[in-house]
């Protein structure tokens, strides 16, 4: 039973980032500016996040073969792809539209 309400809430979330996202995108922001300040901002927090399970967990830090990152930015670039044509369809001022 909890996983649905996690599904739900996720849902929930998930359309107030993209309601949000719109907003930046009607105002003076272009699609590909609001979806470079999602990730600039976000950054930091990942970053932190990353740093306190390490020190909370005691755990050694992994190694990371050259596929992991070359897989690891195919998928970021991807990602940033796919949000800016997101943001780029909020343009038609249909929510719906941009979240469908």
């Amino acid at each position: 039973m909890t996983w649905v309400l996690l599904s739900i809430a996720a849902a929930a979330f998930q359309t107030l980032r993209f309601m949000l996202q719109k907003q930046l995108s009607m105002g003076t922001l272009s699609a590909g500016g609001a979806t470079l300040a999602r990730f600039f901002y976000s950054a930091p927090f990942v970053a932190t996040l990353a740093a306190g399970y390490w020190l909370w967990s005691g755990a050694e830090w992994p190694g990371y073969s050259g596929w992991f990152w070359a897989y690891a930015l195919i998928g970021g670039l991807t990602q940033i792809l796919a949000t800016w044509c997101v943001v780029a369809l909020f343009a038609h001022r249909n929510f719906a539209v941009g979240i469908t």
